[in-house]
């Protein structure tokens, strides 16, 4: 038997629906997102991100990248951490995160 990380694709890599109404992220590389920054209150692009598990990570910048056009609104305390206004979306957010790593 082989371990998860060898018998599944990583998630950065898998496909989602071109059709999908709020952009290409799913919620597990949303809620991954979302939760780094609420728990490490300055996140960089380069973090790492624990995303399913110990053996599935990818960095913030990679996440920020899949959350570029996405339209699902951030959570609040997120929005704090980040001095963004409360309401905005993934994508404001993503943006922010790769801008700030130039």
């Amino acid at each position: 038997m082989t371990s998860k990380a060898h018998n599944s694709e990583s998630l950065l890599n898998r496909k989602t629906p071109k059709h999908h109404p709020r952009g290409s992220s799913t919620s597990t590389v949303r809620e991954s997102f979302a939760r780094h920054i609420e728990d490490t209150r300055f996140p960089r692009a380069t973090d790492v991100v624990e995303i399913d598990g110990p053996d599935d990570t990818a960095t913030l910048g990679d996440l920020a990248r899949r959350l570029w056009s996405c339209g699902w609104i951030l959570p609040h305390d997120c929005c704090d951490v980040l001095e963004i206004p409360s309401g905005s979306t993934y994508a404001k957010a993503a943006r922010l995160i790769l801008s700030e790593s130039r």
